[in-house]
């Protein structure tokens, strides 16, 4: 009789022993922000990843709520933002048991009603048209 072994795999959850890194901030609009972000590093995960937690606090100066989003994604556009306001990004990483630290902060501020400007590349067989719409 042949005996197959059986292995016990245990998950051990903590908190996350890292954070988040932030790889990519764009403006949208006067309101919006694209904000993404790479894993925790695997070894320092302490379980399953469950969701991200992006938070946008605005500077001292501005007199602006604070705006936070939850996604299970690496990625996010953030709407709900205050036109003419700098915020500190941060985001962190929870398990079942909690959320990690937080992200090095990145700033970004979005621009004032009317200063959004887009620029739009046409590229047709090898022609570039630029056309700006101010």
């Amino acid at each position: 009789m042949n005996h197959i072994p059986i292995y016990l795999c245990v998950i051990l959850y903590s908190v996350p022993n890292g954070s988040p890194t932030i790889t990519n901030i764009s403006v949208l609009t006067i309101r919006s922000v694209f904000v993404q972000w790479s894993e925790v590093s695997l070894i320092l995960q302490n379980g399953i990843i469950s969701e991200y937690t992006v938070f946008f606090i605005p500077n001292v100066t501005a007199n602006q709520p604070n705006v936070t989003q939850r996604t299970s994604n690496l990625s996010i556009s953030v709407e709900g933002l205050a036109p003419s306001t700098v915020y500190n990004v941060t985001v962190t990483a929870s398990t079942r048991i909690g959320p990690g630290p937080s992200s090095t902060p990145m700033e970004v501020g979005t621009p004032a009603d009317g200063e959004l400007h887009t620029i739009i590349f046409i590229c047709v067989l090898g022609v570039t048209t630029n056309m700006f719409t101010l």
